[in-house]
């Protein structure tokens, strides 16, 4: 039992040192050992509370009525994460090295959305892409795979799934695995998983209500009620989030910002019918008004286009928990989700239609996942779903298309002893239209002693092929040119040549063949070491290496000078480099953080070809010349260099104050000189620094009043840091009450 609860622990691992024997406690604590030596050693393990060593003599006790009190493991940051493993173990001590963002953080912040949240932590890059993406050790937005309590977020425009659509109100923390998980969560996951998990009822009764406004007319609301009830427990929370638009270039008629309102509804249920039997339903809606302005060429004319989206998202999942005995539990869970958005572009000066577009995507998972304890240090997990997906859209061939998924996946967990922790893990993937992936994951963890940690793992991942890449057939009206899926780029060629609209065919249509998935082989050590009470220091070192990386290519010249693109697996990259973090912590309450990563983002195509002297640019002569390798910088919109420093002050009545500073290195923004390659000067960003601040002060009752700053120093960049507005200023109050 708990030494402070009093309460039964259920599966708690008992073993007898210097056996194989061994055993689980039942769900009242219970458990029985057949032992026939007269003195043994019991050793008693558990999630969360200080392991036990307890001897016993058969000659001198009777064991009948023994009764073990395992203490709690009192940790600094006593986080539980469940991504990496898919179990709940301390962060500390899972193998897979996992990022902790906790709601208290979360709270003295001051943010109201997921984006502002990632963008502060290190190793992390927004990408502005249509839409604010997260890049992770150097990939691309679509190869970050966002779950919200387990479950995978549709929705993605040209591959980003914006943060913008998260509120914060009810998260209560948030998981970051950085590198490929594909053993355990499929496609997407391939450079990592971002996993929201929202708050669950933690009192008999409790609301909290907030409210904050800035300039720019930016405001945000909550309000949170949670209700705990014998075995039932409710959780809802509704946001409200809005702001006007903005522009950052008076020299064009677009606006650089949007004006929108956000709606987001979530609920999370459970029912607890009985000691083995447990029931779990989370729903989520998200409702978004958009409107901007930007301005299209007619007639030698900038003219003004209005531009306004209806977005829609919701989901809906529900879980059964069922501890078929004191080794085995079985969870089912299902999961239903439907983005759509509906886009209407007319012109403002007489209301007439250019375009209006459509994109409708639903998502349907069913899956099952069996927990075995095979003995005290041996754990398996098994589990095997089904995935169907479908999509709507006026861009995608026949307008509609579907596909499916099925899946087994099986992960094997082993504690030969204490300072030691191995997790093994492989998952099948068949898919209706890309074929099999296989994806295998090892992750070892090794405590030297309590201050210092060494992580290592090998994994690969993959990346479906998305529905625009299979099925899009979309020719721009105003530029003339066009793009097909690669199911049906043949067929589409065909079509224009016998419409004479094709000038010249530059891949012979036999060559053009059906595309796979991207596949990835990736690497990771890492330290965590606190030498001192105060000090904790954080060092990993990865590297990823891809193949098959879908890339869009031309296949064919246009009478209109205009070309015909479809996809392709092409190019081979690799991304590798460094995250370090180090922390301060006094017992004033101040913290101090910092954070550095050194990244490199490269085509292995473009090196081979710049060792042959095969790509060439103006030299400052004026004459052509072979591009150096040492003048490549790698790939467009990745900082090689990026930081954090935080300074924060926290009181036990609530007082919180910090400064954060994100900084990040020039970057590739586009390609100048017409060579496809990041290879010049003129071609970079400039580095910049945001700094934001913010303020709690806990005031009489239950109210805690905020101010803050984001951007205080006013960083306006349209090319490099297009999504922010410039400086914003607001005040917060927040009202909070449980019983």
């Amino acid at each position: 039992s708990s030494s402070e609860s009093k309460s039964p622990l259920e599966l708690v691992n008992i073993s007898v040192k210097g056996t194989t024997f061994g055993t689980t406690s039942s769900s009242d604590g219970r458990f029985e050992l057949k032992l026939h030596a007269a003195e043994y050693t019991l050793l008693f393990q558990y999630v969360g509370f200080q392991s036990m060593a307890y001897p016993v003599s058969l000659e001198n006790s009777d064991l009948s009525n023994l009764q073990i009190n395992l203490k709690p493991i009192i940790y600094e940051d006593n986080e539980v994460v469940v991504t990496g493993t898919r179990s709940e173990r301390f962060y500390q001590d899972v193998p897979v090295l996992t990022e902790v963002i906790a709601e208290e953080e979360i709270r003295s912040m001051g943010v109201t959305d997921l984006r502002d949240i990632l963008l502060e932590v290190t190793g992390l890059n927004i990408d502005q892409n249509h839409g604010q993406g997260v890049q992770l050790q150097g990939f691309d937005p679509e190869y970050t795979l966002i779950l919200v309590d387990g479950s995978p977020i549709i929705g993605r425009v040209a591959g980003t799934l914006d943060l913008t659509r998260f509120s914060v109100a009810n998260i209560e923390r948030i998981e970051i695995v950085k590198g490929p998980n594909s053993s355990l969560y499929g496609s997407e996951a391939l450079a990592g998983v971002v996993n929201i998990i929202t708050r669950t009822p933690q009192s008999n009764l409790a609301v909290s209500l907030d409210g904050r406004y800035g300039n720019l007319g930016a405001y945000a609301s909550s309000l949170l009620v949670e209700l705990q009830r014998n075995n039932f427990g409710v959780s809802a929370a509704y946001n409200l989030k809005g702001r006007n638009h903005f522009d950052l270039d008076e020299n064009t008629i677009s606006w650089s910002g949007p004006e929108y309102t956000d709606h987001t509804f979530n609920t999370n249920l459970s029912w607890k019918a009985n000691d083995r039997l447990t029931l779990k339903l989370n729903s989520r809606l998200f409702i978004e008004d958009q409107t901007s302005l930007f301005g299209v060429n007619r007639d030698s004319m900038t003219v003004p286009v209005d531009d306004e989206t209806d977005l829609t998202d919701w989901s809906l999942a529900p879980l059964v928990e069922s501890q078929l005995n004191g080794k085995m539990k079985l969870t089912v869970k299902g999961y239903a989700s439907r983005y759509r958005s509906d886009n209407l572009l007319t012109f403002q000066q007489d209301g007439r239609l250019l375009d209006d577009e459509n994109f409708d995507q639903q998502y349907r998972q069913a899956e099952a996942q069996l927990d075995i304890v095979l003995s005290p240090k041996n754990w398996i997990k098994l589990g095997s779903g089904y995935i169907g997906e479908s999509v709507e859209a006026d861009r995608i061939e026949g307008d509609k298309q579907s596909n499916s998924t099925r899946f087994a996946f099986a992960q094997y967990e082993w504690l030969p002893w204490e300072k030691f922790n191995a997790v093994a893990g492989a998952r099948f993937d068949s898919h209706s239209d890309y074929g099999e992936a296989f994806s295998p994951k090892l992750a070892l963890l090794y405590k030297l002693n309590d201050n210092y940690r060494f992580r290592a793992g090998v994994g690969s991942g993959f990346k479906a092929p998305n529905f625009s890449q299979l099925y899009l057939n979309f020719t721009n009206t105003l530029v003339g040119y066009s793009v097909f899926g690669a199911t049906s780029a043949i067929e589409r060629l065909d079509d224009l040549v016998s419409l004479g609209q094709i000038q010249e065919t530059l891949i012979a249509p036999e060559t053009i063949q059906d595309i796979g998935a991207e596949n990835s082989v990736a690497y990771n050590v890492s330290i965590d070491a606190s030498p001192l009470s105060f000090l904790n220091a954080k060092v990993n070192f990865f590297r990823n290496d891809v193949q098959d990386l879908i890339d869009v290519q031309a296949i064919a010249r246009k009478t209109n000078n205009q070309s015909v693109f479809t996809y392709f697996n092409l190019n081979r990259v690799y991304t590798t480099g460094i995250e370090s973090e180090v922390s301060f912590r006094f017992n004033s309450g101040i913290k101090f953080e910092l954070g550095y990563q050194y990244i490199q983002a490269k085509d292995k195509d473009v090196i081979e070809q710049l060792e042959n002297g095969e790509i060439f640019k103006v030299g400052t002569s004026g004459r052509i010349r072979a591009v150096l390798p040492s003048e490549y910088g790698g790939l467009f919109r990745r900082p090689r260099n990026s930081g954090t420093v935080k300074l924060s002050y926290r009181r036990a009545n609530g007082f919180a104050a910090n400064v954060r500073t994100v900084l990040r290195g020039k970057s590739g923004l586009f390609d100048l000189n017409g060579n496809g390659i990041l290879d010049d000067e003129s071609e970079y960003s400039d580095p910049y620094a945001l700094v934001n601040m913010n303020v709690n002060l806990p005031i009489a009752g239950n109210f805690t009043l905020g101010a803050g700053i984001e951007n205080m120093f006013d960083f306006v960049d349209v090319q490099s840091f297009a999504g922010a507005p410039g400086r914003l200023i607001y005040s917060s109050i927040r009202y909070s009450w449980a019983q």
